[in-house]
C-alpha cells in the first residue's frame, strides 16, 4: 500500500542530524504501539516516560526514546 517514503525520509532526516549532533531524542505516544516498535526497528532505546499537553489536549503519556548516532551508523551497514 505505502511507496516507502517514510523509511527514505527519516533516513535523510537523521543523517543530516547526526552531522550536528551525536543522539537524537524521539517522542512516542505510549498507546502507538506501531511508531514504538519502528522506533525501535531504527535502533533507539527507551528512556524516559513523560506526561505531555499538546496544545487544547489533556495529559497523555510519551515515552522518550534516543538513538545514538553510533547505533544508527551500525544499523545502516
Amino acid at each position: 500500500m505505502g511507496a516507502g517514503i517514510n523509511p527514505l525520509v527519516k533516513e535523510m532526516m537523521f543523517d543530516f542530524a547526526f552531522n550536528f549532533v551525536d543522539k537524537i531524542y524521539l517522542h512516542v505516544g505510549a498507546e502507538n504501539f506501531r511508531s514504538q516498535k519502528a522506533v525501535e526497528r531504527l535502533g533507539a532505546s527507551k528512556v524516559a516516560e513523560k506526561m505531555v499537553s499538546y496544545v487544547n489536549e489533556p495529559e497523555r503519556k510519551n515515552f522518550e526514546y534516543a538513538l545514538e548516532k553510533s547505533t544508527w551508523l551500525r544499523a545502516k551497514r
